[in-house]
């Protein structure tokens, strides 16, 4: 039997958000950003380290809040018994 995990991430279609170098510095971007709790992350950078990790965009939705802001959803299979 095949089982999906399901995550939904909130991208910001414009703005300015901060990420860390490799040095740790701090550093301003702005642009569409994928928002983290713990941070915030380019969408080319989040969308390909999704791929990387198995997740394929399965849908997007504009949010009902912001109308620069979308959600986008993702599922990758879990491999089962």
């Amino acid at each position: 039997m095949t089982h999906w995990e399901y995550r939904a991430v909130e991208l910001q279609l414009q703005g300015e958000y901060q990420v860390r170098d490799a040095s740790g510095n701090w550093l301003k971007r702005r642009g569409p950003h994928v928002a983290w709790r713990t941070g915030a992350q380019s969408m080319d950078d989040a969308l390909r380290d999704f791929g990387w990790n198995g997740w394929e965009l399965c849908s997007a939705a504009p949010s009902t809040q912001d109308l620069a802001c979308h959600i986008l959803y993702f599922k990758r299979e879990i491999p089962g018994p």
